[in-house]
């Protein structure tokens, strides 16, 4: 669909749906997602529960809390890893045109409403190839379509209701007996005094430097500047807690803090002069308040313009005169971005303002805060979280989950967790749900084929027994897997039982029973460890396995590669290593000699984890090792930024590696290097031929081998101290491979006489700063096995793709390896071969026999007298 098309449907949503819309696209940005499904927006649409989807599954007894289950299990098994807005996906786009005819021809709206939506959505093959399809069967289509009004009655979606809504909004214009603030604001001192505030531990520093500011005389406004997500809001809720608590200086005590809410504020000024009269009321008030006020306005950067559409003067303006009384005091917040977009241009306003830096919070003190909010997510999921869970909420978030802050991406990991602890205990498995999916799909295929059966229609009864067999493993799996789900079930209840009888005793006093109740606790936990082995499909609490499973759902980084000790990796690091790089021992050795340094604090605190220069002919394994580090130090190979430094061969390229200055096309939007690191700051860096780099680009890269941190054309510090950095450089290779085969085969002896070219490219400061490394030449005794391992994938793919057993002559791998020795592109030679001769003429010949309806099972490679290649298919 055109997005101008795609808009004029949007704008025929009623607001309720938008808002909830909104909601849905919230939760998919949150996860990472590409696209906004009917699950994301289902989800919403229950989670608000005021709308027509809540009254119709209550009309026909569905449980919503079993559909936002499905909705939510249905979203973990979705791509993730977008880091930008998600778009509609084209089924829902499909759905709301659809709704958007049911609501005007059936229903007579002017606008989609949700029960509209809902109504299309179960009546759509959507509904059956979704998670939805059991929990929905309830609901009849032809009655909801004749009955629609009577089962949604009482909805915020129906007229009369919306309408009542509508007057009470305009009726607060004037209040009677309350205030402005009460209509704009929240009071949050008064939410600390009730209980609806979770503790805010960790902050400390920020909140006495806030305190120290808002006592001043005069310029008494601070403004938190921090990364989204690093708890700016939840600074000022921990100042709410001390000012209700009493803990804060004379001139502070009985003091109230208003959150402003810009959106209520700006809602429905359409008139000249209507957003002022609001903002002047308001600070009007604070002004004059009966106790002490302070304004807080979060994403201040929306004020900058704010109410200028109005015809009047933006709320900036509206506030300077009042802050530089000083009678009137407030907290902004907002982004570094957002603070030198808006707040660094308009030098009145950004003098009445104490800048506050609010950063990322380390391991121990993120634990620290999570801790804090520990009980009240224990309460809300009404299961328990270990402390080893928040160990690993804090370490894996950082590590791998890219473009987000700590605490508030460790905060979610462990809600989602939770969550899914919770829906382990009353919902079936993903696993089983899957299964039961699979049959689904597999029944409706044989109905189909057994339908054109009945109809004397010709059909494949080799597809139809396959089909047959096919159900037959899935109910055998199905029926194993119940099973086991039962017993897992049975003893996490058996075990949560014995766990709130020692604690109930605990709290009367009554220790006598404690030693039988551990027993058998003990005795639960061995039977339940041993049915349920490396794959639980019940949880009795949040640990670190269950935080690593969701980090999966969200990343597709295998939870193996998590939650393997990191000493232990260090341990085994060569060898894992020469798995994957073979010939080059002595440069895996250096690598990790200089990696497991770093790790245990041998290297000076400020540089990165290694800085290495890898010379060598190309196709000896320089990148691939690269790679290799990248994957098992960090679970994967996507944690690798790669540069081509033929790219950076002028001084004004330095620019886009820290992204563009202000003014400059490409502003904003991150550098090459810069933007990537920021997002993960666990990863490999790879410079690939770095020896074609401008001195300028040298220059950049020697602040980070010294510092391990970069300044963005945003000021922000990137850090690379957790990163490892390789760079790449054919320089000499000739030369490299004649004293080869002279028979220098020394590493360090070849590095020696490859110093004197390395100099001619690179400054000896640049060079002190790296260790280089030297990459023999392939003989073909190492070749050989590079060459089994790529045969060896070929094999496996066609084995596991068609079912075809492939055999190698051993003349073909001496052939290639012969082609690679010679040609100059070493090991890379090899994928040539495959990909460009091998590869393909199998594919062909392959394809010739399908055509001809003949399966072959087997296939023999061997070589022919004139150096083609030679296939028996049998």
């Amino acid at each position: 669909m055109q997005s101008k098309d795609l808009k004029s449907l949007l704008l025929k949503l009623n607001n309720y749906l938008v808002r909830n819309l909104d909601t849905a696209t919230g939760l998919g940005i949150n996860r990472g997602h590409y696209e906004i499904t009917m699950e994301h927006l289902l989800n919403a649409l229950i989670e608000d529960g005021q709308g027509d989807v809540p009254l119709i599954l209550k009309h026909y007894a569905i449980d919503s809390g079993d559909v936002q289950a499905k909705c939510l299990r249905s979203l973990d098994g979705m791509d993730t890893g977008n880091s930008g807005k998600p778009k509609l996906s084209p089924l829902l786009t499909e759905l709301l045109q659809q709704a958007w005819i049911t609501s005007s021809v059936h229903h007579h709206e002017t606008k989609i409403r949700s029960g509209a939506l809902f109504e299309v959505f179960i009546a759509s093959e959507q509904v059956i190839s979704s998670r939805l399809m059991d929990v929905l069967s309830p609901i009849k289509q032809e009655e909801l379509r004749t009955e629609f009004y009577n089962i949604v009655r009482g909805s915020v979606e129906d007229a009369s209701v919306a309408s009542e809504m509508i007057s009470a909004e305009e009726a607060k214009e004037i209040p009677a007996d309350g205030t402005v603030l009460d209509l704009y604001t929240t009071n949050l001192v008064k939410q600390a005094k009730d209980g609806r505030i979770d503790p805010i531990l960790g902050r400390d520093e920020e909140i006495i430097q806030v305190i120290e500011v808002l006592c001043r005389r005069k310029k008494s406004n601070p403004i938190l500047l921090g990364e989204p997500g690093v708890g700016k809001t939840a600074l000022v809720e921990g100042l709410a807690i001390k000012i209700a608590a009493d803990e804060v200086p004379d001139i502070l005590k009985n003091n109230q803090i208003y959150s402003l809410d810009m959106g209520s504020l700006q809602a429905g000024t359409k008139m000249r002069g209507e957003f002022e009269k609001r903002l002047k009321a308001i600070i009007t008030e604070v002004t004059n308040s009966p106790l002490p006020a302070i304004l807080f306005i979060d994403e201040a950067h929306t004020l900058i313009g704010a109410g200028a559409a109005a015809g009047g003067g933006d709320a900036a303006n509206l506030l300077k005169p009042a802050l530089a009384r000083g009678s009137f005091r407030a907290i902004a917040a907002t982004t570094y971005l957002e603070y030198n977009k808006y707040f660094a241009k308009d030098a009145a306003l950004e003098r009445r303002f104490q800048p506050i830096h609010v950063g990322e919070p380390d391991d121990e003190k993120a634990k620290v805060m999570l801790r804090g909010i520990k009980t009240k997510y224990e309460g809300y999921h009404g299961i328990h979280i270990t402390d080893g869970a928040i160990d690993g909420a804090v370490k894996l978030s950082r590590r791998y989950i890219a473009g987000r802050q700590l605490p508030d991406k460790a905060v979610d990991l462990l809600d989602t967790a939770a969550t899914r602890v919770k829906m382990s205990l009353t919902s079936k498995p993903p696993k089983l749900e899957l299964l039961i999916s699979q049959l689904n799909s597999v029944n409706m295929a044989i109905n189909t084929q057994q339908k054109d059966s009945d109809m004397d229609l010709v059909i494949d009864q080799k597809v139809l027994q396959e089909l047959k067999d096919k159900k037959a493993k899935l109910e055998t799996e199905i029926k194993s897997n119940e099973v086991r789900w039962t017993k897992e079930s049975e003893l996490i209840r058996k075990l949560m039982d014995l766990r709130m009888k020692k604690s109930t005793a605990k709290s009367n006093g009554e220790n006598k029973d404690e030693p039988e109740l551990n027993a058998e606790i003990i005795n639960v936990r061995k039977e339940l460890t041993s049915l349920q082995a490396e794959h639980p499909q019940v949880f009795a609490e949040v640990t670190s396995n269950t935080v690593a499973e969701v980090i999966e759902a969200w990343t597709g980084i295998k939870v193996g590669n998590m939650t393997r000790d990191d000493m232990t990796t260090l341990l085994h690091l060569e060898d894992d290593l020469k798995k994957r790089v073979v010939g080059q021992d002595h440069a895996i050795k250096q690598i990790a000699d200089v990696i497991r340094g770093a790790k245990v604090g041998i290297k000076k605190e400020e540089g990165p984890n290694g800085v290495f220069l890898l010379v060598g002919p190309s196709g000896v394994g320089k990148t691939e090792l690269a790679r290799a580090v990248a994957e098992v130090l960090f679970g994967d190979e996507r944690f690798m930024v790669t540069l081509n430094m033929t790219e950076y061969q002028s001084e004004h390229n330095t620019s886009r590696l820290i992204g563009a200055d202000p003014g400059l096309v490409g502003y904003g939007e991150g550098g090459a290097l810069s933007e990537p690191v920021r997002r993960r700051p666990y990863c490999v860096v790879l410079l690939d031929e770095i020896e074609k780099a401008n001195t300028a680009v040298m220059d950049l890269f020697m602040q980070i081998f010294d510092r391990g941190m970069l300044q963005d054309a945003d000021r922000r510090n990137i850090d690379f101290t957790n990163t490892t950095i390789f760079m790449t450089s054919n320089l000499a290779s000739e030369i490299l491979f004649e004293k080869y085969n002279e028979g220098v085969t020394d590493p360090d002896e070849l590095l020696e006489i490859l110093r004197p070219y390395m100099n001619q490219y690179f400054r000896p400061e640049f060079l002190g700063r790296l260790k280089p490394i030297v990459f023999l030449p392939l003989s073909k005794e190492t070749m050989k096995p590079i060459v089994e391992i790529k045969l060896g994938k070929i094999q496996k793919r066609l084995l596991q793709n068609q079912n075809l057993v492939v055999e190698f002559n051993k003349a073909i791998i001496d052939d290639i390896v012969d082609n690679c020795t010679r040609a100059e592109t070493g090991a890379r030679n090899i994928d040539a071969i495959i990909d460009r001769k091998l590869a393909p003429e199998i594919s062909s010949q392959l394809l010739g026999f399908m055509a001809e309806g003949k399966s072959p099972s087997r296939v023999t490679v061997t070589k022919a007298k004139d150096g083609s290649f030679k296939y028996k298919f049998v």
